[in-house]
């Protein structure tokens, strides 16, 4: 059955998940208007939303997809969900092979075993997980040999210093970064779980480490934003991704909160992992770099690419840069700091409900593959909002070197 009276159907799914103690995979849904291959689906009146989408691809070809749950009833402070989904016919159909207590999870593959690492719940402690059998199960992050990586501390009243080392952290599913022989991998601390408070660093561990034992990682220093940088009009950074430039050199690049929409800032590593250093030049004129992205490297066509949400001009004064993620957007650049739109991936026209969003992606051979936190109408209702996503979709972007700005639109 597919619901078709929006009201009725968003009631009577509330009414059932409260009555009847329904989960969001309960629910019939229309995807016939979703681009992609559906993931996952979580109805808006569940107020569970679909967050963090990270992608990995182990040798034997199996895609395995993860994702978290956030909004008012996920509980993502105290007990937070992860779940983990295989495709063995390269993300066409999906299988529900895992589920964990984590938040804002990245996942990568290194020497035989699986790896997801974020926090535990939301501003929590910083983990790590490992599994070797595909993501079927996974080790449990009790103590500085098993995967707590950095334990979180608040303190009570606050501390006047918002870089103390007693606070919690924040991530999201980011580029992770192998080079030089080691394994690099950005992070921000949190101070007082307020969002928007944070510090970025890197940290970093030799690739034959064992990646669960505490003692493995190096961490660079952490620097906030630097508030007397307000004449680019932005106030926070966040999101950072593990990032070599053509030189050899590597970088924390990050996300950048505020009014404008094209400004990624390049915070510079040092060789031995443990400074970090931010200099204003060090910018990337990027579109969409208020929202979430990941850069990587193509030694193909020797560039970097992105997926962005870009704002065409047509709905630049629809909504504020952070919010307006109703357009996907390929770009790429030969440097890291001057990029260019190639192609328009996915695109809606209600910037207040769609979204097309939180991409995580990877080269596979001549295309690219991703998945999205897709916010669409789903045959029950609208999503909440752009932001508040009730799908998690997974896409193949063909022949992407190709395209260019007369290039169709993903189905």
């Amino acid at each position: 059955m597919k619901y078709k009276n929006t009201l009725a159907s968003a009631l009577l799914i509330a009414f059932c998940s409260a009555a009847f103690g329904l989960h969001e995979s309960d629910a019939k849904y229309d995807a016939s208007d979703v681009p992609g291959s559906v993931v996952a689906h979580s109805p808006a009146a569940t107020k569970k939303y679909l967050g963090t989408p990270s992608l990995c691809v182990l040798p034997n070809g199996t895609y395995i997809a993860s994702h978290d749950y956030f909004g008012p009833a996920a509980d993502a402070m105290r007990n937070a969900h992860t779940h983990v989904y295989e495709s063995k016919d390269k993300g066409k159909t999906w299988k529900k092979i895992a589920e964990f207590q984590q938040f804002w999870g990245g996942l990568f593959y290194h020497k035989g075993a699986l790896y997801i690492m974020s926090v535990l719940n939301e501003y929590d402690s910083l983990i790590i997980r490992k599994s070797t059998d595909g993501g079927h199960t996974w080790t449990e992050p009790k103590d500085s040999k098993s995967g707590l990586l950095k334990p979180a501390r608040y303190h009570n009243p606050p501390a006047k210093d918002i870089l103390d080392p007693k606070t919690g952290y924040h991530t999201s599913s980011t580029a992770v970064l192998f080079a030089n022989g080691r394994i690099w991998r950005a992070m921000e601390t949190s101070y007082n779980k307020k969002w928007g408070v944070f510090g970025a660093f890197m940290m970093s561990a030799d690739e034959n480490a064992d990646l669960l034992d505490a003692d493995s990682w190096t961490y660079t220093n952490v620097i906030e934003f630097p508030k007397e940088k307000s004449s680019y009009a932005h106030w926070t950074w966040l999101e950072g991704n593990a990032v070599q430039d053509p030189k050899g050199d590597i970088y924390d690049m990050l996300r950048v909160q505020g009014n404008c929409d094209n400004i990624a800032f390049l915070l510079k590593v040092s060789k031995d992992g443990k400074k970090l250093d931010f200099k204003p030049n060090r910018a990337a004129n990027i579109e969409g770099s208020s929202k979430k992205f990941i850069p990587r490297y193509d030694p193909v066509s020797k560039k970097y690419w992105a997926l962005v949400n870009w704002i065409p001009e047509e709905y630049r004064a629809k909504g504020s840069a952070g919010s307006t993620r109703n357009t996907l957007a390929l770009t790429s650049s030969s440097d890291l700091k001057k990029w260019e739109i190639n192609s328009v991936l996915l695109q809606r026209d209600d910037v207040v409900h769609d979204g097309f969003q939180y991409v995580d992606w990877l080269f596979d051979g001549d295309d690219i593959i991703f998945l999205c936190r897709t916010a669409l109408y789903d045959g029950i209702s609208k999503a909440h909002n752009n932001h508040d996503s009730n799908f998690i979709t997974f896409h193949r972007i063909e022949k992407f070197r190709e395209r260019d700005m007369n290039s169709p639109h993903l189905n």
